[in-house]
């Protein structure tokens, strides 16, 4: 995880969510670093070209967490 990730501004964004929410919160923001590497080699058959090292050195940032808290409607009624 990238540092300086505002973690009050998450929680204030995630609030009625329940677990599983903020689970697919956490998978779809971790999935974004790998999207953009995939967009930068030119797709996934490049993609075994790039070593594990290259392919882990992305972090999730804060605004991949807020983005995909975009995508994930809160389940939790008031």
């Amino acid at each position: 995880m990238a540092g300086g990730v505002d973690w009050d501004s998450v929680v204030k964004q995630t609030e009625g969510c329940s677990g599983a929410d903020i689970c697919n919160i956490c998978r779809d923001a971790a999935y974004m670093p790998m999207r953009r590497r995939l967009i930068q080699v030119g797709g996934i058959a490049q993609i075994s070209q790039l070593s594990q090292a290259e392919l882990l050195e992305e972090e999730v940032s804060q605004l991949d967490l807020m983005e995909a808290v975009k995508k994930v409607r809160p389940s939790v009624g008031a």
